[in-house]
């Protein structure tokens, strides 16, 4: 039994030091590419997040032309930045967003249709 406690006390140290200092957390974005790009290079699209302060890529995904997808920020509020590499070459980039602190875990990001870059 007093292992099971000690197992407890650490779980719960662990869970509250998470809380306490920030993690990651989950994100949703949601948008398209301009619907002038050819079908078959709108099924073939790459999605990267970038750190906006920094240029420096984050995570990326493999999307369709219309796009639902999530993403891991940190739990710190950071600006955050998208751009769609196409299968025929072409760069679709959104506007900048603040993403992470309060209210952002699982918030739905609508980028709405990316602008050429």
């Amino acid at each position: 039994m007093k292992g099971t406690k000690v197992w407890i006390f650490y779980v719960s140290v662990l869970i509250s030091g998470c809380a306490m200092f920030g993690g990651d957390m989950p994100i949703h974005v949601m948008g398209s590419v301009p619907a002038n790009v050819p079908d078959s290079a709108q099924s073939n699209c790459f999605l990267t997040m970038f750190y906006a302060e920094s240029d420096q890529v984050a995570s990326s995904h493999a999307v369709s032309a219309q796009f639902s997808t999530e993403f891991i920020v940190s739990a710190r509020s950071k600006p955050y930045y998208f751009v769609a590499k196409c299968q025929d070459g072409r760069e679709y980039q959104s506007s900048k967003i603040l993403a992470g602190g309060p209210g952002s875990f699982g918030k739905t990001f609508d980028l709405g249709t990316l602008a050429a870059k």
